[in-house]
């Protein structure tokens, strides 16, 4: 049997969540760190489409960084510091790619308590009451943080 983490996110565009989705890890991460970089690469990746399909649109301001949400401190250690890791190398290329764009300015790691976390309601089991809350946080009905 094969344990791998379910990596998911949410992009939200005034108030309201523009892209979605959730999907089963290709790879057994090692550790909490190395599951949160596949997921954090993976959400990168969709964030950056997004920014340049809005900006050919001439919506969105590719000057300013996105804010990329994250829950777990390791994840945005490694993600902002260019200092290569001895406990990375095997993920060293994911890492380097989340580092190559924080040091560019395109986005901006900023973290999230876990139970503000919206992607949370794409891949995790929740109390009732959590999953409304981040429901309706998603539909921009109610408001769970202000952006940095």
């Amino acid at each position: 049997m094969l344990f791998r983490s379910t990596s998911g996110f949410c992009f939200l565009l005034c108030g309201g969540a523009v892209k979605w989705g959730s999907k089963l890890q290709n790879v057994t991460a090692l550790s909490t760190t190395e599951s949160e970089v596949y997921a954090l690469t993976e959400s990168t990746k969709e964030l950056l489409y997004l920014r340049t399909m809005l900006a050919e649109l001439g919506y969105g301001d590719l000057s300013r960084p996105a804010v990329m949400y994250e829950d777990n401190s390791a994840c945005i250690a490694q993600g902002r510091d260019l200092r290569s890791r001895s406990k990375a190398k095997h993920y060293v290329l994911r890492l380097r790619f989340l580092q190559e764009r924080v040091a560019r300015g395109e986005i901006h790691l900023w973290h999230c308590p876990t139970k503000l976390m919206v992607a949370d309601a794409l891949t995790k089991q929740l109390e009732h009451g959590q999953f409304q809350r981040l429901r309706d946080h998603m539909l921009g009905r109610a408001s769970l943080v202000s952006a940095p």
